[in-house]
């Protein structure tokens, strides 16, 4: 059950690395957004409960059912341009923004966004939704992970 954990962990590491130039360049740049920065880290707590959680169950199904693995590389291509990472919320027509509440993700980017390009502290009540989907699915993950454990080794 640690895997997903420890995959989180590699991909932490890369990201500080990586977010480490980006907040060096913030800096050069004239951009530091000043004590607000401190919010990215419950907003990067709350992003990594999500992944950590989703990893859990997703991990425990792959087991059972090899295309679990297949469809969701395909499904994160499509969550990616379901999220305004690379365009502004704004743009998208009335009618799908309805929808933007359902991506748990939307809210994570959103703050993400409210912080280092507005540099103003985050909508704290929005996180709340992909905070507790989070903890859900870390509960779902570990129950899964126990009731399945002993065929999860058969299978293997």
């Amino acid at each position: 059950m640690t895997l997903p954990i420890i995959a989180v962990l590699n991909a932490l590491v890369n990201f500080a690395i990586i977010f480490g130039l980006f907040l060096a360049f913030l800096v050069v740049a004239g951009f530091w957004p000043g004590w607000v920065f401190v919010a990215a880290l419950a907003v990067l707590a709350v992003q990594l409960l999500l992944a950590i959680g989703l990893g859990m169950v997703l991990g425990v199904l792959n087991v059972f059912f090899r295309d679990v693995g297949q469809f969701f590389g395909i499904f994160l291509q499509f969550w990616f341009w379901f999220t305004p990472v690379v365009y502004p919320a704004s743009i998208l027509p009335e009618q799908v923004k309805p929808l933007m509440a359902l991506n748990p993700m939307y809210p994570v980017i959103g703050s993400y966004q409210t912080i280092f390009v507005s540099q103003q502290w985050p909508d704290w009540l929005a996180l709340v939704y992909p905070l507790v989907l989070g903890l859900v699915l870390c509960a779902l993950g570990l129950r899964m992970y126990r009731q399945h454990v002993g065929e999860m080794v058969d299978e293997l």
